[in-house]
Formats: structure tokens, C-alpha cells, sequence
């Protein structure tokens, strides 16, 4: 999958739908969303504080956090998404806060922003593994990282404080080096399949 040029970047991945960008050139659109502000709490915060993180990134604070802007095939800014907890050392990191919008519905466009995370990391940033964390509970979670080609670990107890101060246990799954280039093909196949206009129709009116 590729975006053509020109808002593709040779130095940041893209898919077909989405391409990042870095966040500091994309915060003026970002921040000045409508919807952006209408976002419920996250893990107990405000948009307004996902605004100043989001700030805060962009001017360079932190180098364990790596934060992008989604920009659709015509420019428009549609989201941001991250990772977190990037370890230089150990070469790890972990899926965080991502924010989506646009036509097609905030599933799709997520499933092609973990793609193009996934491609920075292992084939950019050189990382040999990579987590996302979930509620134990959050089956449609599961469901979509099973898809997308991600292991499922077990359980981590008391793996994640929420801003409110509350302590919660998680699901981590994972995609590691080794595995990334038949995941690889596995998410293209996935993304292709979201984005086809038979998707969820009727198996009757799907073409020949």
C-alpha cells in the first residue's frame, strides 16, 4: 500500500487511506478540530489535556514518546496516534493515545494507524517489539488485534494507572521483529478487506 506523492513523506510510512506526519506540522489543524473537543475523558483526562500533551510532544518534550498527525489522501488533517513507552536500550515500545477521524468510520482508519506505527518502528526506528495494552474485557480489542496479527500474552495485574489514580489490570498483546514481515501481510490483507466497498454487505449482492 502507498499514498502518492506529494503527500506522501520518503521518510514516514503511509497506506492508501492515511499518511503521518510529524506532530509539530500538523498542530494548528489538529487543535483547532471541532471534534477534538467534543472527545470524552481519556484514562480520566480532558481533550484539553490531550491538547497540551499534544503540545508538549510537539515541542519536543520526551524522547519515549513518538507522536504523528494523520492526514488523509487530500491534505485534510483526520487524527493523530503515538508510541509510548519507547526503551532505546532494549528497543521496546507500546501502542499509545490515538485519536481518529474521518469517512469509513474510526475502526478502519485506527487498524491503518497501527499499521503505519507498526512499519516506523520495526522498519524505521529498528524496535523488536511492540505492545498494545488492554482491559482484560475489551473483546472487540481482542478481536481487532487478533486480526491484525498481534499475540495476545495473558494478563498483566495491576499493569496500569489511570490519571484518576486508579489501578487496573491489562492485556498485553504484541508483535515482535521476527514476526513483523508475515504480519506485515497480514494486516495489508486486513486493511484491503476493511476498506473494500463489499465489506459487511450481504454475501448475495457481494460482485462475482
Amino acid at each position: 500500500m502507498s499514498l502518492a506523492p506529494p503527500l506522501a513523506r520518503p521518510d514516514l510510512p503511509a497506506t492508501a487511506r492515511i499518511a503521518l506526519r510529524p506532530l509539530a506540522e500538523a498542530m494548528d489543524q489538529l487543535l483547532h478540530l471541532p471534534a477534538l473537543h467534543g472527545l470524552p475523558p481519556f484514562d480520566g483526562g480532558t481533550a484539553a489535556d490531550a491538547a497540551a500533551g499534544l503540545a508538549a510532544v510537539a515541542d519536543g518534550a520526551g524522547d519515549d514518546i513518538a507522536a504523528y498527525a494523520l492526514v488523509d489522501t487530500g491534505g485534510a488533517v483526520c487524527g493523530w496516534t503515538s508510541l509510548v513507552a519507547i526503551d532505546r536500550r532494549h528497543r521496546h515500545a507500546a501502542l499509545g493515545p490515538a485519536w481518529h477521524i474521518g469517512e469509513g468510520g474510526d475502526v478502519r482508519l485506527g487498524c491503518h494507524a497501527v499499521h503505519l506505527l507498526l512499519r516506523l518502528a520495526f522498519e524505521t526506528l529498528g524496535l523488536v517489539r511492540v505492545e498494545a495494552l488492554v482491559a482484560p474485557r475489551d473483546r472487540e480489542a481482542h478481536r481487532l488485534l487478533d486480526r491484525l496479527g498481534f499475540v495476545r500474552e495473558g494478563i498483566r495485574r495491576a499493569g496500569r494507572w489511570t490519571a484518576d489514580g486508579r489501578l487496573h489490570d491489562v492485556a498485553p498483546w504484541s508483535v515482535v521483529a521476527t514476526q513483523w514481515p508475515a504480519t506485515a501481510r497480514i494486516q495489508a490483507a486486513f486493511l484491503d478487506e476493511q476498506d473494500s466497498p463489499w465489506q459487511g454487505r450481504l454475501p448475495s449482492i457481494m460482485p462475482p
